[in-house]
């Protein structure tokens, strides 16, 4: 599989998220978007571990095995068709994740992400999501997964982790979306 990492799933990565590190190391290719990589930069450039943060990031985008996508003349075309049809629809979605968007669009790669605004995006080929941990949750513990199947009815298999019962706000539902 082919896979652009979305922002929030790379500082995930970064903070060793073990769900994130299998599902890139399943992957023959990854890729950061230029969008994400001034994202992480500007957080960076506000924190007090810039040095330390560029230094990670440097490394994992140079990796023979990770790329970084750059918009061109034809990404401005899927951004203006997607931008059209979300405008259509009535459900925009912030400008960088947009180019995200035109960027797997154009690519025809899987998202990862957590973000739940590209499902307004029928055209993306796959968008891939896993539960994340909650903050009050051991970094050793099962967080187990809360999947929806096709018709959308959740699959609970952890009742003891709020993230799955609902109780957490970074809630969000692991799954595949797959489209034709």
């Amino acid at each position: 599989m082919r896979m652009l990492l979305d922002t929030n799933r790379y500082r995930d990565y970064a903070e060793g998220e073990a769900a994130v590190l299998d599902k890139m190391r399943r992957c023959e290719k990854v890729f950061l978007s230029f969008v994400s990589l001034a994202e992480l930069r500007a957080g960076f450039a506000c924190g007090n571990k810039q040095a330390d943060n560029e230094r990670h990031l440097s490394y994992s985008y140079k990796k023979p095995s990770v790329g970084v996508l750059f918009a061109d003349a034809q990404t401005s075309h899927f951004y203006a068709l997607l931008y059209r049809q979300l405008r259509v629809q009535g459900t925009p979605i912030p400008t960088n994740d947009l180019w995200i968007a035109a960027l797997v669009a154009q690519h025809n790669i899987s998202l990862y992400t957590r973000d739940t605004h590209f499902d307004h995006l029928p055209q993306l080929q796959n968008i891939v999501r896993m539960a994340r941990r909650c903050k009050g949750e051991a970094k050793g513990s099962q967080i187990g997964s809360k999947m929806t199947d096709l018709s959308g009815k959740p699959t609970v298999k952890n009742r003891d982790c709020p993230v799955l019962m609902g109780r957490c706000s970074q809630l969000v539902l692991a799954r595949v979306v797959r489209r034709k």
